[in-house]
């Protein structure tokens, strides 16, 4: 059997028959079974489960009394025959592709872990950018790496987005604590870590829900006091983890990438909801946080981390309730409308003196993990080409035509990591400045004006390359990048309605290039608007 796939069930009846839907088109045609654990549930959720699993082969399931979804997850393990393990929480979701392609990837390169690219989604059917997940895939695409050549698979957190050989899990002996919330991020940690290659699938193939109102789960309830103890106790489990680690070279880093994690996302939702408490309880909050930090968080990796964080890290270290509050406040509401100004040729970012004891500081390191924007604003299909419009740039930082910056384009596949540089010439855009180029500040509310011009940006692609892709799975659209604020390599996520509306009705299937190749080459795009090509 290849696949075990284990859903554990605790009172999640709301939102079930979407995911074991979603999880029967995952696994068809494969040799798989899916295991239904009901964790003790007391609504309807049982009573759904043992139907769907009698009236769908493949479907089994289990009842075990409520012992959380740690217990549940290593109950369904105990009972698990494929050679590799997947997971799926009972309120979310897969894509259709997900299980078949990992496994693909799995074999082909013979990796004990794959993982794949993941998208939160909420009852009003948006689906917000997860900032840590957008982390995760921020390097280079590659189709095999590891946690020790790509340090942001630190941000990588969760086990729900993974294949796992059976036999790799077993030999480091891996299971879930049980009775603890926040439980994946141990456990995910220690494949990374003993994993010498991972396969990676920068599609998206989770879907994880954001519950909204009552409903929601217990990891968003982050104003329980056992959730932040939990919390800080599962990230202390990992740095003392890799600390215990010191002989291996790429320690050092790691943990440094790690803390920053910390820092900069871990308990950044929980001081979200501060907003919600008394102040006795506001108060008893920050003194755990800021404890775990004075022990936690060295200097080194303090000094690598923005201005922001760093003053937050001072403010919960010495205690000081108002002013993290209001350095919280200013941070939701004004923060991304802070104006970048220009000494000399470097980018400076205002701020608030009261707040942050200076009047500006370089925009470079205070936007340090903002990846420029990117859409595909027209799209045309001529005899020869398929010519591409796209807009470039960073909010803030101006791109008048001629600037000092490189941006490259290139055709990227899946699952071989191969990579095609494609024609890339630049282009103007003063349409993108006209639409996006004024800002009011919402601390002063003065008017900034920005010029991006000079961000746009035409690519070419002939039908003869096209002709010449391999079969190999999807071939997403990407641009390398150079510029003032940072550098790095990324995939196109945003395409504008008219360009959507050419690619659904001109390019579905484009037949390229050389007669008698016997191939088909149909452009599309994902969820998250990502602009790719398959073969076939």
């Amino acid at each position: 059997m290849e696949l075990s796939l284990i859903i554990p069930i605790y009172n999640t009846g709301r939102w079930l028959i979407e995911c074991l839907d979603s999880a029967a088109a995952a696994v068809k045609g494969i040799d798989a079974e899916v295991l239904l654990i009901d964790d003790g549930s007391i609504d309807n959720s049982g009573d759904m489960a043992k139907q769907y699993a009698e009236n769908t082969p493949g479907f089994f399931y289990y009842r075990k009394e409520n012992g959380g979804l740690s217990s549940a997850r290593n109950y369904g393990i105990s009972l698990a025959k494929g050679k590799y393990l997947a997971f799926l929480d009972s309120d979310d979701k897969v894509a259709g592709w997900i299980y078949r392609d990992m496994l693909y990837m799995a074999e082909k390169n013979q990796t004990p872990l794959t993982i794949c690219n993941v998208t939160r989604y909420n009852e009003r059917g948006g689906t917000p950018v997860s900032p840590q997940y957008q982390k995760a895939f921020s390097s280079p695409p590659m189709a095999t790496t590891s946690i020790r050549q790509d340090p942001n698979l630190v941000f990588d957190t969760a086990v729900w987005n993974k294949l796992i050989l059976r036999s790799f899990w077993d030999e480091h002996d891996l299971s879930f604590p049980e009775g603890r919330v926040y439980e994946d991020g141990p456990v995910s940690f220690r494949l990374h870590w003993y994993s010498d290659r991972v396969s990676v699938i920068h599609s998206f193939g989770y879907f994880y829900r954001i519950r909204d109102g009552e409903f929601l789960s217990i990891t968003q309830r982050t104003d329980l006091l056992k959730n932040l103890q939990d919390k800080l106790d599962m990230e202390r489990n990992v740095l003392i983890f890799l600390r215990d680690k010191r002989d291996d070279p790429a320690t050092d880093e790691l943990l440094i990438t790690l803390q920053k994690r910390v820092v900069c996302m871990a308990i950044e939702s929980t001081l979200l909801s501060l907003y919600l408490m008394d102040r006795a309880s506001q108060e008893l909050f920050i003194s755990l946080i800021g404890t775990f930090l004075k022990e936690e968080i060295t200097p080194e990796a303090l000094d690598k981390m923005s201005l922001y964080h760093q003053t937050k890290y001072k403010l919960l270290v010495s205690g000081d309730r108002e002013g993290l509050l209001q350095l919280m406040n200013h941070k939701r509401l004004a923060w991304r409308t802070m104006p970048v100004i220009e000494l000399g040729d470097k980018p400076m970012l205002v701020l608030p003196v009261e707040i942050y004891k200076k009047s500006m500081t370089p925009a470079a390191k205070e936007l340090q993990d903002d990846i420029p924007l990117t859409r595909i604003t027209d799209i045309r299909k001529d005899d020869e080409a398929l010519n591409i419009d796209l807009t470039v740039y960073q909010p803030r930082i101006n791109v008048a035509p001629g600037s000092d910056r490189r941006i490259e384009a290139f055709l990227y596949c899946e699952f071989t990591g191969r990579k095609i540089a494609l024609d890339t010439t630049p282009m103007p855009s003063p349409e993108l400045t006209k639409e996006k180029g004024t800002m009011v500040c919402q601390d002063d509310f003065r008017v900034y004006e920005y010029n991006y011009d000079g961000a746009g940006l035409a690519v070419k692609i002939s039908l003869a390359d096209l002709s010449e892709l391999d079969t190999s799975g999807r071939w997403f659209l990407g641009i390398s990048f150079d510029t003032s604020i940072s550098s790095g390599e990324r995939l196109l996520r945003s395409i504008a309605p008219d360009a959507k509306k050419y690619i659904l009705t001109e390019l579905a299937d484009l037949n390229p290039g050389k007669k008698g190749t016997g191939k088909t080459v149909k452009a599309g795009f994902d969820q998250r608007e990502s602009f790719f090509f398959t073969v076939s």
